[in-house]
This record gives C-alpha cells, structure tokens and sequence, in this order.
C-alpha cells in the first residue's frame, strides 16, 4: 500500500517535461543577465547561460522570482508561473510560435515601454497585469485577460 502511494506522489511530481534548449529562472535579476537563468541541455540545467530569446525553447520565470527587463527582448514561449513576475521596463517583442507566446499565471508589471509583435499574451484566471505605461506607448500584440487587469 505504501508503495502504491509513494509511486503516486512521485508521478504527480514530476509535471513538467523539459526539452534541450529550455529556459527557467533561478533566481531574481535582469533578463539580460546570465546569472538569471539556466538552460536545459537534455540531461541536465545548466547555469549561467546567455539570456534567452525567441530561438529558444520555453522560457520560465518560477514562482518567487522576479525577471526585469531593462533592453528590448524578443521573446516567444514565456510562461510566468503562479508567484512569479515579470517586470517589463523596455520594449517586449512578442515572435509569433505555436501556442501562446507569453502566459502570465503570476503577475506582468508592465512600466513604461512597447510591447508589440506578431505575437499574442494570455493572462490566465489566477494572473495579473499590471499596466502603468504612459499613454505614448502602445501595444500591438494581441492580449487575452482571464485574469486581473489593472490599468
């Protein structure tokens, strides 16, 4: 019995399947900084790797951390988990791939910049955005709220 439920525990675990070239956070930081992230490389996370961008695989920000970016990036499979944030203080460019390009479960603080691209965001029923750019900045990628708008 108490090996069924081991057995249990451990497959429920084990939610998430990385694919080499991923990317998630490993602490709080500038996107652009290498000490922000590690990177999947089939068998293993490796730290310190360059920041990712819209040619990589899917990109993490976990909860508890908080990536800031402070230069444009083009981004394309961005997810921000539950307790996570991402804080965007320059331009975001979303490239258009399979699936959503940004999903927000946590919170997007989105503070004086672009964001624009081919690609779309979705904020999901349990994420947040927070929106305090000023009127001359504009959005032309498509955005999905399930979530919580704060404007």
């Amino acid at each position: 019995m108490s090996f069924m439920i081991a057995c249990t525990i451990g497959i429920g675990l084990n939610t998430y399947a990385q694919n080499p070239g991923d990317y998630r956070s490993i602490t709080s930081g500038d996107w652009g900084a290498a000490s922000t992230w590690e990177r999947f490389n089939g068998s293993l996370w490796v730290i310190n790797p360059p920041a990712p961008g819209s040619g990589d695989g899917a990109i993490t920000i976990r909860s508890g951390h908080n990536v800031t970016l402070s230069a444009a990036v083009t981004a394309d499979q961005v997810v921000v988990d539950a307790g996570g944030t991402l804080t965007q203080n320059f331009n975001l460019n979303l490239a258009d791939g399979p699936g959503n390009d940004l999903t927000i479960n946590g919170t997007w603080n989105w503070q004086g910049s672009e964001t624009a691209g081919p690609g779309n965001a979705q904020i999901g029923p349990a994420g947040a955005l927070n929106f305090t750019t000023d009127v001359n900045k504009f959005v032309s990628a498509s955005i999905t709220s399930n979530g919580t708008l704060n404007w």
